[in-house]
């Protein structure tokens, strides 16, 4: 988290072969470094919050589809881009937001998202506020549901 990221560095971690989990939150990572990173096909686990990740960078992404856990806390993605999570057939874990003061993902859009998702089984929302029919809707699908807000800190 928060080091500096270069496209020689990314090249160098992609190369060990075992790499199953990688932590590049709060780094320069972008949608022309989501284009290389989804060439992996041993990631199953990305934690990508508070980056420079766009909806077109996330469509890179989707040639990983090994990926079970994916956080786009703090991103660029939108309410547009969450239908095409549904194209990673294993994803079981999702953690969306932003800033406290940020504008924050639809509530009824993540909501959909949630209940669409196959294979999802936790989610953590940071500033996004479900009403009482969609938490309960939540979670009834999912093992474990984290909201956290200002309102609920």
């Amino acid at each position: 988290q928060g080091a500096e990221l270069s496209s020689d560095a990314l090249a160098a971690i992609l190369a060990l072969p075992g790499l199953i989990s990688l932590d590049i939150e709060s780094t320069c990572f972008d949608d022309r470094m989501a284009k290389t990173l989804s060439r992996s096909r041993t990631l199953t686990s990305l934690d990508i919050g508070a980056t420079r990740l766009t909806g077109a960078g996330l469509r890179h992404l989707l040639n990983m589809q090994q990926l079970r856990s994916l956080d786009l806390w703090a991103t660029g993605i939108t309410e547009a881009d969450l239908p095409c999570l549904l194209d990673l057939p294993g994803l079981e874990s999702v953690s969306l937001g932003n800033y406290d003061g940020c504008r924050q993902l639809d509530p009824e859009a993540v909501c959909n998202f949630i209940l669409r998702s196959p294979c999802l089984k936790r989610v953590w929302l940071d500033g996004i506020q479900l009403d009482a029919a969609q938490k309960e809707a939540v979670e009834r699908k999912l093992d474990a549901l984290h909201i956290t807000s200002r309102e609920s800190a």
